[in-house]
């Protein structure tokens, strides 16, 4: 059996980078503006514009290390399934469906890192005293469901076809 493993990490790796992307526009148009920045930054800094960017950017950036954290731990896990089933591909459909233990398994793991790195990139860092309320949560909910996505789609996509029905939503 000749091995399609490049073209289906292709597909992982575009799939994760789709939900990336979303984040990158939630992120940086959606999230990172100065209503996010805490009511005292702002009284703090009403009269240096120059400084309430760099308090925008500096969100921005701290944002988009989040989301390539979480995004980037779905990418990592959604690869070891695909190499799990590579090197141990399924001998008929019940086979195939004991694939999924370990799918669910790694999108437990998912959730928990991406929320873990969230927690410890956005929430208990620095900046989150110059948030207002709810940007830390957002940020990281959006991180860690852009995550789960990411993950979905990826080993969806990426799973050889007799292996499908392991991923929810692709099986037959």
């Amino acid at each position: 059996m000749s091995s399609n493993l490049p073209v289906r990490l292709a597909l992982t790796l575009g799939a994760n980078i789709g939900a990336f992307a979303i984040y990158f526009g939630i992120a940086k148009y959606g999230v990172a503006d100065q209503s996010s920045l805490a009511q005292s930054v702002l009284e703090r800094l009403q009269d240096d514009p120059a400084g309430l960017l760099i308090r925008v950017e500096d969100l921005s950036g701290q944002l988009l290390t989040v989301g390539a954290a979480a995004i980037g731990i779905a990418f990592v896990l959604s690869v070891i399934w695909l190499i799990l089933v590579e090197t141990n591909p399924p001998v008929g459909d019940a086979s195939a469906r004991a694939k999924r233990q370990p799918w669910a398994g790694l999108l437990v793991v998912t959730v928990l890192a991406s929320a873990g790195a969230g927690w410890a990139l956005l929430i208990n860092a620095p900046i989150a005293e110059q948030l207002a309320s709810g940007v830390t949560i957002t940020g990281t909910a959006a991180a860690v469901a852009l995550a789960v996505v990411g993950y979905w789609l990826g080993t969806g996509l990426g799973a050889p076809r007799s292996c499908k029905v392991a991923v929810p939503g692709f099986g037959g």
